[in-house]
């Protein structure tokens, strides 16, 4: 855009595109916000992710930063010839290929990258009187969009298919005309988003109407749309956007110069950006810069950041709340369920949506979840009466037109009085075409994603029926799959269909209609999927048949004979390669299928030894793999992983590690593959063992969280183990409780992973006796084996076992957010000592070291109690880091042995 530049300048005449990303933290940020070192005051609007694993961050004086521990720490990229410029906009093709956005007056420059920042080329520069490059953004690993203001009454607007390596202009033909004084605002990056599959849209502003540009085919045609948001001015308009892949999108901005007015600042869409609605305006906000989608307890929420702070939505952008006032410029998403705000003085920012979310509710003190999440999360009356004994899947997919159809043969058994209705949950916006029971079809009606089903024949207690759920429909795609799930529609590198599923969260009725609960599992399956014969569908279970038609379409049947998660279910097609071997195990010979692209099979082959070791390994801690019936496979996906029952999703590139990084900062997490670990020891825990209520997730993810300690200990020793779990505590937040609330399918905390491992690691430190620890873990296996339990059923389990009620210890670090202190003073000789932010009853032993060679195993409690040191040696008080606590020293007068 063409304003002068000034302090704060949101315009697009002080941004330029770039291919990286850097985030910088400020000094102080609202406790909703975790700050993080950017080691720079430079004034930070770049943001972006690189494959999940790379941070970019970018901003004014030449900055480029990349982090590879997801924000931990940051490293800056200088650019030669570059130290002055404002790199508004960054995008990073690959972990390794980053381009940053030059913004300023009769200057548009892109310089990129292929070793990570260590040498850039110019690969871009348009010195033409009023380039002014305002945003870029990447398809995926090889296309991108850059976009610039108006030149000669056209936008510039920008295509490369080579990741960076040369930009092409669209012909001016081809694009809407700019309107008088329209351009584009710099102010985050994101007046530019981009969707795979070809789609983007750029936001406008500055002249007389607000526009929104779209494409759904890289940028071959295009399409404008006014609208509603302020405009008239040359600092007024639209600055960012954000889209869900159903075609639901918000666009936020309004006037930069009177970033405290609350306008019309905000406008929704529900159709791809061809029509957009503005705004409550009983629930406006001030000036937003930058606007991301994430989920938040299992839905959509939307956050927006400005001058004036943080603000939330929880529907869709309508309306808002206020969070917090601290400002930033930009935000975006990460995995989903978390967010990274860059701002100006360095300012960069960590926060967990489900924290913000929270304070959002807080904010206006409304409960925080709505009847669409009571029908999904709990046991409602249409659901209690009845119990899935099989399900009969059978879906056709169509790459061309994105769409599935088919239906899904229910089979229950009546277990209670039955009610006029039974809830069969599908999500919007498929479409139910008819529901049949002994031939005849069934009225039903609709609520949100439920259908209520009116059943006309008997339904005696005892009796076993089926009921048959015919649909079709264009399924949500997933935007960031497996966080935010659905349908994903990809290509492989030689530009072939590639096709998964992945729902967890969002749930399996996403995609094919079933009673939409975890507490509810069939006793078998069958999955018969139907895709064009150049593909191949691998999915759960044993392939029973294969079907050519006439059509050109193959019907891959897959019969699971044990209970199964309805989320675990998956389709994934594309052009496979097979490998098989035997593993001899506990209870047997046990399959081994590996399914990689045909392109792979030879880097798969090699990767794939770990699964021996991996089997070994947990076998001797958690008891027989629970699924020899159904064998043991690996399928390649276009994703990161998923512990989808009896066939896993790999998509960790063949690395070790977590896409090449290590989640410990250790060093210890490079020496393994992380889908292979993690994923595989959901099968015991998650898959074997599943909660019947969202709200205890942390049953999955804290047992497969902590299996990765084990899995190292088994291959390099215990201490090996142990440290991998102390690193990785840098990752716990303590943002809100890993357990939420239960009965509305809400999902806790992501501390759920790294805080529960630690839990679990202080439990065995607790417990003193790693053949007991051995025991417990074997015998969860064998006692809940393919069932469905409760987080206390597990927490009661442990108690009994260890001889030990562990339930404060359960309450203290899943219901609170507060890490035990063990407090202390020295005076004479004599320890003085006792548990503080701690649950009533908490009165967890802890081993510390007081002397040199000299370590005590305390038993403390929240009253002070006082301990003898030994006469004459130095004391220095350190708690044995195994125990996930902290120590603080206190007055030497404050303690006397009571309270």
């Amino acid at each position: 855009m063409t304003t002068s530049e000034t302090v704060h300048l949101m315009s697009s005449r002080s941004a330029r595109a770039a291919c990286l990303i850097f985030l910088a933290v400020g000094r102080q940020a609202a406790a909703q916000w975790t700050p993080a070192d950017s080691h720079t005051l430079a004034d930070l609007r770049g943001v972006a992710v690189a494959e999940d694993s790379i941070l970019l961050a970018s901003g004014a004086q030449g900055t480029v930063l990349t982090s590879a521990d997801l924000g931990q720490h940051w490293t800056a990229h200088p650019v030669a010839g570059a130290g002055s410029v404002d790199f508004r906009g960054v995008v990073g093709f690959s972990p390794r290929t980053i381009c940053a956005m030059v913004a300023a007056q009769d200057t548009a420059r892109i310089y990129r990258t292929t070793d990570g920042g260590g040498v850039w080329t110019l690969r871009y520069d348009n010195t033409r009187r009023g380039a002014f490059l305002d945003g870029v953004a990447g398809w995926d690993r090889r296309r991108g969009l850059a976009v610039g203001d108006p030149v000669a009454g056209h936008f510039v607007v920008l295509t490369t298919d080579d990741a960076g390596g040369h930009w092409s202009d669209i012909h001016p033909d081809r694009l809407p005309p700019a309107l008088p004084g329209e351009a584009i605002f710099a102010a985050s990056n994101t007046a530019l988003v981009t969707q795979r599959g070809g789609r983007a849209w750029i936001a406008t502003g500055g002249g007389a109407r607000t526009r929104v540009l779209r494409t759904a085919d890289y940028g071959v045609t295009w399409q404008a749309s006014d609208v509603p948001l302020v405009a008239g001015t040359d600092h007024s308009g639209a600055f960012a956007l954000a889209f869900r892949g159903d075609g639901r999108g918000v666009v936020v901005g309004g006037d930069y110069r009177a970033s405290d007015a609350k306008r019309a600042n905000v406008a929704v869409t529900a159709d791809g950006g061809a029509t957009w609605t503005a705004g409550d305006t009983a629930h406006q906000v001030p000036f937003l810069s930058g606007v991301a989608y994430t989920i938040a307890g299992g839905t959509p929420f939307v956050v927006g950041v400005g001058p004036r702070g943080t603000f939330g939505s929880f529907d869709d952008g309508m309306s808002w709340v206020a969070i917090d006032s601290v400002g930033y410029n930009a935000v975006v998403t990460i995995g989903g369920t978390r967010l990274v705000a860059t701002g100006p003085h360095g300012r960069i920012a960590f926060a967990a949506s489900a924290a913000l979310a929270a304070a959002a509710h807080r904010s206006v003190g409304v409960a925080a979840f709505t009847h669409a999440d009571t029908l999904r999360g709990s046991i409602t009356g249409a659901r209690a009466w009845w119990d899935v004994t099989f399900y009969d899947l059978h879906v056709a997919v169509s790459p061309p037109d994105r769409s599935i159809r088919g239906w899904n043969g229910i089979t229950y058994r009546v277990v209670g009085p039955a009610e006029r209705e039974m809830q069969i949950d599908l999500q919007v916006p498929l479409e139910i075409d008819s529901v049949v029971q002994g031939g005849a079809r069934l009225s039903y009606r609709r609520d949100g994603n439920a259908f209520f089903v009116a059943a006309s024949a008997p339904q005696p207690l005892g009796a076993q029926r089926t009921v048959a759920v015919y649909y079709h429909g264009v399924p949500r795609a997933a935007q960031h799959a497996p966080w935010d799930g659905g349908f994903v529609w990809a290509d492989d590198s030689l530009k072939r269909p590639w096709i998964a599923t992945a729902s967890q969260g969002w749930g399996a009725s996403v995609w094919w209609p079933n009673k939409d609960t975890q507490a509810d599992e069939p006793d078998s399956q069958r999955i018969a999927i139907t895709v064009p014969d150049s593909l191949v569908d691998v999915s759960n279970g044993r392939l029973r048949g294969t079907v050519r038609h006439d059509d050109g379409t193959t019907t891959y049947e897959w019969f699971v004979r044990s209970p199964i998660n309805n989320y675990d279910v998956a389709v994934n097609a594309g052009r496979y390669a097979h490998d098989s071997s035997v593993y001899h195990g506990e209870a047997g010979d046990l399959t081994l299928d590996f399914w990689p692209l045909a392109i792979h099979a030879d880097t798969a082959r090699k990767q794939f030894t770990q699964v021996a070791s991996m089997l070994r390994c947990f076998e001797g801690w958690f008891g027989p793999y629970p699924w020899y019936d159904d064998g043991y496979k690996l399928i390649e996906t276009p994703y990161l992983g998923m512990e989808h029952q009896s066939g896993i999703a790999y998509g960790n590139h063949y690395k070790n590690g977590y896409l090449g990084g290590d989640l410990s900062g250790t060093g210890w997490g490079l020496k393994w593959d992380f889908i292979i670990v993690h994923e595989s020891a959901h099968e015991w825990f998650g898959n074997s063992i599943t909660t019947a209520d969202m709200a205890d997730m942390w049953v999955h993810e804290s047992f497969a969280n902590y299996a990765e300690a084990l899995y190292t200990e088994c291959q390099f020793g215990k201490g090996a183990g142990a440290e991998y779990v102390i690193g990785s505590r840098k990752r716990i937040v303590n943002d809100t409780p890993p357990v939420p609330a239960y009965g509305v399918n809400a999902e806790g905390s992501g501390d759920m992973y790294y805080k529960g491992a630690s839990m679990l690691h202080t439990i065995r430190q607790i417990i003193g006796s790693d053949s007991t620890w051995r025991s417990i873990l074997r015998g969860l296996n064998s006692t809940f084996r393919h069932q469905v339990v409760t987080g206390r059923d597990i927490e009661q389990y442990m108690s009994v076992r260890a001889g030990i009620d562990l339930s404060p210890v359960f309450a203290q670090y899943l219901t609170t957010t507060h890490v035990p202190v063990l407090e202390y003073a020295v005076q004479d000789s004599v320890l003085s000592y006792r548990w503080a932010d701690v649950v009533p009853g908490f009165a967890m032993p802890v081993r510390v070291t007081v002397a040199p060679q000299h370590s005590l195993v305390l038993s403390p409690r929240t009253t002070w109690q006082v301990v003898a040191l030994p006469r004459g040696e130095p004391v220095d008080v350190r708690v044995d880091e195994n125990y996930y606590v902290t120590a603080r020293r206190v007055a030497a007068t404050a303690p006397t042995g009571r309270e």
